[in-house]
């Protein structure tokens, strides 16, 4: 199995339903065991975790958000969140706390208010502004109006590209399944159109995730004063007290955030704010702030100042954006993808995949010489953890020319060419084990990419034979993926190479908590030495021993979705009577990188 890097910055979503929506208050006594609770559990991460701060302070995030709520109605509502998101009870004060378990679910939650709040407001802000900059812009695009929630910026879009494929179609909230893609699977399958994990479609709840973004989005946004979103719903969007006239500089900054209007505290002066900012001294002193402006009223007063309340939650979100550090992470971010672009895998720096200090760099080389120079094939067929096809379909590239799908900058490594006649044979041979298959043309992408640009490097190591890239099912059934690889076994007669490329371990999302540490987590070490014996097992027993690995309560820990496991299980089902060994591991973070071969090499 040649492993693809594990450093690249996905998107990731909090697993599990959140409710933001009113109930009742809590109660005296309930508010104050919550509290207590939620104290405890954030300054035990402030604490205890370096990984809490590494790009932005998560704990700070969730405490700020908590505090800068603007009632005890909102607080309760994000107390009562935040716990169902713990999946603790918000009112037991003698509950045990397992924080080592908690910690995917407490960094989780920061990524969610990250991902679906703070995150489309910085970005949505950055567009060019209307020649009336109004208040509601920053919002505006959140909630799906006009441009709509799935058309901001274009760097937005991008970094969100893999969602729905990750998320499996579905919801992060609601769990509803995407009416489009619904659409599209009862056009190919009819009545028997299923979902990623097999179940029938039919009687499934549908609609459009995108609505759902918002609907998240602006949960979030009524938390911090239950009530405002009605202010900038519907029709009253456009209302003048939605709206500030400011000029085009100080329209960005207030969009990005970094001017806020704090009211003064006087009830003689209505309408009379300090205006405030999070910027340097000298560019603030160089706006003429911090000043004290009062809005102007007409005579009539038939036209609205502007809100105290949205200016309220503006500040609110101002202030939780600069103390967590949040928004310097996303300015960060954005200002990556203006000058780099988006790269395809999630990743704003490409090469991280190709540092010749770590580890696996050797072995990469060393297996790639191994390949070249002794077992000597006359193609590669290659099975990689990017590319899902259908819950039952199988797709090969036909493509003569394996151009790579994503644009990194190291273009020079480009892989040669594919061999449509073998493209074909593979689809036959699908085809013969009864398994739907068709040929488009699609070229590589990063998952065969990375390991191979490394084991064939062009001047040192090159790959002068074919390379045909095969898909694999978007299901999570491993028995399947086994029976994949059992029907293209024959190819290995005909001395061409099967590999796999995943990883034995890879888990994105506690990745991006662990930038300032290398030390893997427990499941690392776990769910790798429990594959290695399934990898390793005789070919009588190798199937039902990898069936039960899948089952393991780490498991979807090591593999929250199972695509970088399955080309093990695809390359094992090929291997025949050949037995597994591991020919190398390494456990650091939240990443396992195995490697393993079938059959012997000559000498």
């Amino acid at each position: 199995m040649v492993p693809p890097s594990p450093l690249h910055r996905h998107q990731s979503s909090l697993e599990g339903v959140i409710d933001f929506s009113m109930e009742p208050p809590l109660g005296i006594d309930q508010r104050s065991v919550a509290k207590d609770k939620f104290n405890r559990i954030i300054n035990h991460y402030d604490t205890n975790d370096p990984s809490n701060c590494s790009s932005y302070n998560r704990s700070k995030l969730i405490r700020c958000t908590y505090q800068y709520a603007l009632s005890e109605q909102s607080r309760d509502n994000l107390l009562r969140a935040f716990f169902q998101a713990m999946t603790l009870s918000v009112d037991n004060d003698e509950e045990d706390i397992n924080f080592d378990e908690l910690r995917p679910n407490f960094f989780g939650f920061a990524e969610y208010l990250l991902d679906y709040f703070f995150f489309p407001l910085k970005a949505s802000g950055r567009k060019t502004p209307q020649p009336t900059p109004t208040y509601h812009s920053v919002v505006r695009e959140v909630q799906g109006v006009a441009h709509g929630f799935v058309e901001t910026p274009a760097r937005v879009s991008a970094l969100r590209g893999a969602c729905l494929l990750r998320d499996r179609f579905r919801c992060v909230v609601s769990r509803k399944f995407d009416l489009h893609e619904a659409e599209n699977r009862f056009a190919h399958d009819n009545d028997s159109a299923r979902d990623n994990d097999e179940n029938l479609l039919e009687g499934e709840p549908l609609d459009c995730l995108e609505d759902s973004a918002r609907e998240a989005a602006l949960a979030v946004l009524n938390m911090f004063d239950h009530g405002v979103v009605n202010l900038i719903e519907g029709t009253d969007i456009d209302r003048p007290r939605n709206a500030l006239t400011l000029t085009h500089q100080l329209h960005v900054l207030f969009s990005d955030f970094k001017v806020f209007f704090e009211p003064v505290q006087d009830e003689q002066q209505l309408h009379t704010y300090h205006v405030k900012s999070f910027l340097h001294p000298f560019t603030s002193r160089n706006l003429g702030l911090p000043v004290i402006r009062t809005f102007y009223l007409t005579d009539t007063r038939t036209i609205d100042p502007p809100s105290p309340r949205l200016l309220a939650v503006h500040r609110a979100i101002a202030h939780i954006l600069h103390l967590s550090a949040a928004g310097e992470y996303i300015d960060r971010l954005l200002r990556d993808m203006d000058e780099k672009g988006i790269q395809a895998d999630g990743s704003t720096d490409p090469n991280t995949m190709f540092d010749t200090e770590h580890p696996v760099y050797p072995v990469l080389q060393r297996i790639g010489q191994e390949i070249t120079q002794k077992v000597k094939p006359k193609a590669i067929v290659v099975f990689s953890a990017h590319w899902e096809a259908g819950p039952r379909d199988i797709q090969v590239n036909t493509a003569l020319m394996n151009d790579l799908i994503y644009e990194f900058v190291l273009a020079s490594l480009i892989l040669g060419r594919c061999s449509p006649e073998i493209a074909s044979h593979v689809i036959e041979l699908l085809g013969n084990a009864g398994i739907k298959a068709e040929g488009v043309k699609r070229g590589l992408d990063h998952g065969v990419y990375v390991g191979f640009s490394v084991a064939f490097h062009p001047e040192k190591n090159p790959l002068n034979i074919p390379i045909v890239q095969v898909s694999q099912y978007n299901s999570p059934d491993v028995d399947q993926h086994y029976r994949l690889g059992q029907a293209v076994q024959a190819l290995r007669e005909e001395n061409i190479l099967i590999i796999g490329a995943g990883m034995s371990v890879h888990n994105l999302r506690d990745l991006r908590f662990m930038y300032n540490s290398t030390k893997p987590l427990p499941y690392v070490k776990s769910f790798d030495e429990a594959l290695k014996p399934a990898m390793e097992a005789s070919p009588s027993e190798r199937q039902a021993r990898l069936a039960e690995v899948a089952k393991r309560p780490d498991a979807h820990q090591a593999h929250p979705h199972f695509d970088h496991l399955m080309p093990a299980y695809i390359t094992a089902g090929a291997a025949g009577e050949d037995v597994g060994k591991q020919l190398w591991t390494y456990h650091e973070t939240s990443m396992g990188w195995a490697m393993y071969r079938f059959g012997d090499v000559p000498a």
